[in-house]
């Protein structure tokens, strides 16, 4: 629900969103889409695999891919050395700070 929300904010800023509920979903629906999304907006805590490994192996497919982690923990959960992020949003946050973060990672 919360990932449909989001979507929806930033289908209203303009941009075409997939929203998944479930990373092993995200990951075949980045790896089967074409063109590539041009950025992936990730939930850190996750069931089956957690936002680091989501961001990395997406990343391993697409290198360009910008990405943005969203997170309640950042301070007991760092990303690893191995996770390359361009913008990471701490939670709680609204839907309008995650569409101003997403527009100033793609002007980059």
């Amino acid at each position: 629900m919360l990932a449909e929300m989001l979507g929806f904010a930033l289908v209203a800023a303009g941009f075409r969103v997939r929203a998944c509920d479930n990373p092993k979903v995200a990951l075949q629906a980045f790896l089967d889409a074409s063109p590539r999304p041009d950025v992936l907006v990730s939930d850190n805590m996750m069931p089956e695999m957690n936002g680091w490994e989501l961001i990395k192996l997406c990343k391993e497919a697409h290198p360009r891919l910008k990405t943005v982690s969203a997170s309640g923990s950042l301070h007991k959960t760092p990303p690893p050395a191995d996770v390359s992020l361009d913008g990471i949003i701490q939670k709680p946050f609204s839907p309008a700070e995650l569409v101003v973060l997403v527009k100033q990672i793609l002007a980059k």
